[in-house]
């Protein structure tokens, strides 16, 4: 057997199989004389077929069947005696063959990439720092207000301080065709996207009214098609009929030392603790997303300081998942009618590449830096969580042993520690929403 490989990149490669007919035959002469075992043609006993008629008859698929056999182990042997570790499914490209000629087989196989790390360290990395004003302070105080709202029933909405539930009749264009029913719907009066028509006509309602609403919607396309045109568009009108079933005054607790323990669950009994703690926390968001940025840079600057070559599977299993995830944060278990997967498709390859480098480059940097998980570093982390979530300790060592994904985010903690260490970070400001 002649072996030859032909690489296009360090990870995509060809291996050419040329099997001489001196190699072929004996394994050919062993499928005949298992089918002769097995065949059964009238005239003939059982095991006795003369082999010439066989081969007359059944040769072609015979052999073909064997030829099947001996690529896989042919090929099997290659890859062990070259120490050849395929990724992903090798592909059968070519096939050659004549009878009682050699056999010739080009099968396309995708390996880890070799790489030569050139620059992983000593970058020079921004940190956003960000100070907590007083105004996110009482933001979230707000927040917290809203959430522990009391809702009083009564007859009639007087202001946009209500909640209102309706049942709701919507008309399209077509009168004889049913409305589109929806009940109980629950509309706050304070919500600034609330047709200002509607607003107005549930505010001059009572429990049990029932009225018919007509809202008109000039939308952007409207009004630029409107400026430009000799004749006015016609403004978008939507027909309803709304009932009103519930009116609840939205009664926002005082800020003081029941809400503070409240708010807190009993932790803190005053305004002021729990002011610092809000504090604390909006301080450590801040902290938290100026750790991940500093992350993302470090990533990018070693993608971009080595070249790396990504087989193509990994990068199609990683945009597999990436188009998933915004199927399932965007859309549920499907994508909606006509929605063009395709073009999502190519639009996530740059990142399932960029991905795919990291992960390689990534572990380059760990076996070089020799990083590896420790008891000491479980035992920290668990120490740690318990601290901050009120789990017990053990529990948490338990849980990272038994789980690798845990372990391996201990192991990028340590990764990104020390790279940050060995890089100059300047502190540059930035102010940034925190978030809900």
């Amino acid at each position: 057997m002649e072996v030859l490989i032909n690489s296009k990149t360090t990870c995509e490669h060809e291996l050419e199989l040329v099997v001489p007919a001196s190699e072929l035959e004996p394994r050919f002469e062993k499928y005949y004389k298992k089918y002769r075992r097995e065949l059964a043609i009238p005239g003939f006993r059982k095991g006795r077929v003369p082999m010439k008629l066989i081969k007359k008859r059944f040769g072609e698929s015979i052999e073909a069947e064997a030829i099947d056999e001996i690529i896989n182990d042919f090929f099997k042997q290659a890859l062990e005696e070259r120490d050849i570790h395929p990724i992903g499914q090798p592909s059968l490209e070519n096939i050659e063959y004549k009878e009682g000629e050699k056999l010739t087989v080009k099968i396309s196989y995708e390996t880890r990439p070799e790489l030569e790390l050139k620059k992983y360290e000593g970058f020079q990395l921004e940190k956003i720092v960000h100070e907590v004003t007083d105004e996110e302070i009482e933001s979230r105080i707000e927040q917290l207000r809203e959430r522990m709202a009391e809702f009083e029933e009564v007859e009639k909405p007087t202001d946009e301080d209500f909640v209102v539930t309706c049942d709701v009749e919507l008309f399209g264009d077509d009168e004889q065709k049913e409305p589109e029913k929806r009940e109980n719907m629950r509309l706050d009066l304070r919500d600034e996207s609330m047709h200002p028509d509607l607003k107005a006509e549930i505010l001059n309602m009572k429990v049990g009214d029932i009225r018919e609403v007509e809202l008109v919607y000039d939308s952007e396309e409207q009004e630029d098609e409107l400026a430009e045109a000799e004749t006015p568009t016609e403004p978008h009108v939507e027909r309803m009929r709304v009932m009103l079933k519930k009116a609840e005054r939205i009664v926002l607790p005082e800020v003081d030392e029941e809400f503070a323990r409240k708010a807190t669950e009993g932790k803190y009994d005053s305004v002021e603790a729990l002011r610092e703690d809000l504090r604390s926390r909006i301080a450590e968001f801040y902290e938290d997303r100026a750790d991940e940025d500093l992350n993302k840079q470090i990533i990018d600057k070693i993608v971009d300081n080595n070249p790396v070559d990504v087989p193509e599977s990994l990068v199609k299993m990683i945009t597999d998942d990436l188009v998933e995830q915004v199927k399932q944060q965007y859309f549920g278990e499907n994508f909606p009618e006509g929605f063009d997967v395709d073009h999502l498709r190519e639009d996530m390859r740059p990142k399932a590449i960029r991905q795919a480098k990291w992960m390689f480059l990534r572990e380059e940097i760990l076996s070089r830096e020799n990083i590896t998980v420790e008891d000491e570093d479980v035992e920290a982390k668990a120490e740690e969580g318990a601290e901050r979530l009120g789990i017990d300790k053990e529990q948490l060592i338990t849980y990272y042993k038994q789980n690798s994904e845990a372990v391996d985010a201990i192991k990028n903690e340590k990764l990104f520690a020390l790279l940050k260490a060995k890089s100059e970070i300047r502190e540059v400001e930035g102010r940034e929403n925190p978030g809900e």
